[in-house]
Parts: C-alpha cells; structure tokens; sequence
C-alpha cells in the first residue's frame, strides 16, 4: 500500500510539475508576444 501510495505521488508530482511548466512557458510566449505586438 505504501509503495503504491509513494508511485501515485511521484506520478502526481510529476504531473503537477510538467503543468506548471507548460502553464510557465505559455504565460511568456503570451508575454513575449504582447511585447512585440506593443513594439510595432
């Protein structure tokens, strides 16, 4: 049960990092491209 527990979280994490990342990337290339939209 604990190693199933420990593989769930881990998983999730994993997850949960990948989201934020994906969610962190998208946030600056929307920055990035308000930026150069501004610029012109």
């Amino acid at each position: 049960m604990f190693f199933t527990f420990l593989k769930n979280g881990i998983l999730f994490y994993r997850f949960r990092s990948h989201f934020v990342v994906k969610f962190i990337l998208l946030k600056f290339y929307f920055i990035k491209g308000s930026f150069i939209f501004l610029k012109r």
